[in-house]
C-alpha cells in the first residue's frame, strides 16, 4: 500500500519511467489460490484527496473476490485435469 502523497509516489511514476499519470494513492492486494500467490490486483487513485476509509475496505472486499474467483478456476482445472 503506498498511502496519499507518498514520498514514492511523489517522485517518481508508479509503472513505467515517463508515464504521464500520476498517481497520488496506489492499493496492491495479492491473489491467492491455495496458499499460493497468483497475481497482484492493484488500485490507483488519481485524486488530489485521500480515499476513504470504507472505499479501503470495499477495495479489500474485492481483492477477496477474486482471489476466491481465481481460486475456484484452479480447482476447476485440477478436477477437470
Amino acid at each position: 500500500m503506498l498511502p496519499h502523497n507518498s514520498g514514492f509516489l511523489r517522485e517518481r511514476p508508479l509503472f513505467f519511467p515517463g508515464e504521464s499519470v500520476n498517481t497520488r494513492q496506489f492499493f496492491g492486494f495479492p491473489l491467492i489460490a491455495e496458499d499460493i500467490i497468483v497475481g497482484v490486483m492493484g488500485f490507483g487513485s488519481l485524486s488530489d484527496t485521500p480515499l476513504k476509509e470504507r472505499c479501503i475496505g470495499l477495495l479489500r472486499n474485492v481483492s477477496s473476490l477474486f482471489s476466491l474467483h481465481y481460486a475456484y478456476l484452479g480447482c476447476r482445472t485440477i478436477l477437470r485435469g
